[in-house]
């Protein structure tokens, strides 16, 4: 885990020679109430810290191995889905 010492706070087109792993934007943005507290909730669990765990949530998710997975997974549901007919349709001919 990276120490705040290790991290560059700041507007990243006026510092030079940034080392991009250590460095943080600060952004604004909304989310529903519910989602803020499970995030939290979850974070906690994991002695974490919620902005900390929702990075390591986006890192995962943005992460081309996960959306590979996430591709995989919709054509496995298309492929399920097609079957589930075959099956349907051969037993109605039955």
């Amino acid at each position: 885990m990276k120490n705040k010492k290790d991290i560059v706070f700041g507007k990243t087109d006026k510092v030079k020679d940034l080392d991009i792993k250590k460095s943080k934007i600060r952004i604004t943005t909304m989310i529903d109430y519910t989602l803020y507290l499970k995030l939290r909730e979850k974070a906690s669990k994991k002695d974490l810290g919620y902005q900390t765990y929702l990075n390591q949530i986006l890192k995962h998710a943005l992460d081309d191995k996960h959306l590979d997975l996430e591709h995989t997974l919709i054509e496995l549901k298309t492929v399920l889905k097609q079957l589930e007919i075959k099956v349907k349709s051969d037993k109605k001919v039955s």
